[in-house]
């Protein structure tokens, strides 16, 4: 048998090594295009968590003169009554000292702003209402504003 050359072991090992290199520079690439997207995909969602549990909750509770808006404290909210046991519950959801807030008491509590659940940071709720249309501007902690249209369909 005939023995190789030193040459021919150190391109072998040559190849090897860019290749790991390679190999190594493709999984960081990756890795930090990973990391980006998925602080896009968090910051998206955390963008559109507060107008989303809002509208989620008016149509959970879209029910026959279950749904109003008007002023709490000062500050638009939505209101959304219910009865349990005959007797009249409302959930009232607003923004106030930089939350956004949901209060769930009796109706007529005489409750105030302070009363509620904190539940996100957040800047501002701006309610419309045209008919059975209920506009929501809502503006979350870094000054991000998204609008929601909700079409009562119970007509409020």
């Amino acid at each position: 048998m005939k023995a190789r050359g030193g040459a021919g072991t150190a391109a072998s090992l040559i190849v090897a090594c860019v290749f790991g290199v390679a190999m190594l520079l493709s999984l960081t690439t990756g890795a930090g295009v990973y990391r980006q997207v998925q602080q896009r995909v968090e910051s998206s969602a955390s963008e559109r968590l507060g107008i989303t549990y809002i509208t989620a909750k008016i149509h959970a509770s879209d029910a026959d003169g279950a749904v109003r808006t008007g002023d709490f404290g000062g500050e638009d909210a939505v209101f959304l009554e219910e009865r349990i046991d005959g007797i009249a519950f409302e959930t009232v959801i607003y923004v106030h000292d930089g939350w956004l807030m949901e209060l769930f008491a009796g109706k007529d509590s005489g409750m105030g702003p302070d009363d509620g659940q904190q539940l996100i940071p957040a800047e501002g709720l701006a309610i419309s209402q045209s008919g059975r249309l209920l506009s929501l501007e809502y503006t979350d902690e870094n000054g991000r504003s998204e609008t929601a249209y909700v079409f009562l369909r119970s007509g409020g």
